[in-house]
């Protein structure tokens, strides 16, 4: 059902995916394996997809982790307290996906349960681990596609 909003969302108007975005980023897109090109790039035989791949997961999960759970949601605690995971979350969901706002609703689940797992365990690393395993998916069609 959330992922049918990411659909419904991108007809209205302001939540449109631009032209430009690689379509493995828009609504809708059909994931067909073996996949043949990755960002622009050849999947086959091109051992740099997996060094492109994992440099963004290395800067995905350490930029928005580190940041969101490991620096902010402690902050947050201090004004917000017991509610602090849900300020973060919200928040985190509107400026990281800002580029992706089709996506907004499908997100909530995945952007409140990060914040909240995290303050409860005062640690941000179960927050690494779950965003790992997201894109750790993207790898599993990588590999036979090579």
């Amino acid at each position: 059902l959330l992922g049918k909003s990411m659909e419904f969302m991108a007809t209205l108007p302001g939540f449109t995916p631009p032209e430009f975005f690689p379509p493995i980023f828009k609504p809708g897109f059909e994931i067909e394996i073996p996949l043949k090109s990755f960002m622009g790039l050849e999947v086959k035989g091109n051992p740099m997809v997996i060094v492109f791949w994992l440099i963004w997961v290395i800067i995905n999960i350490g930029t928005e982790e580190f940041l969101w759970r490991g620096y902010a949601l402690p902050r947050m605690e201090i004004y917000f307290g017991k509610w602090a995971w849900l300020i973060n979350g919200i928040l985190w969901n509107i400026v990281i996906h800002f580029f992706f706002r089709w996506s907004y609703i499908g997100l909530i689940p995945i952007s409140l349960l990060l914040p909240y797992i995290c303050q409860k365990t005062k640690s941000l690393w179960p927050g690494v681990i779950i965003h790992g395993i997201g894109n750790l998916l993207l790898l599993v069609i990588l590999i036979p596609s090579m």
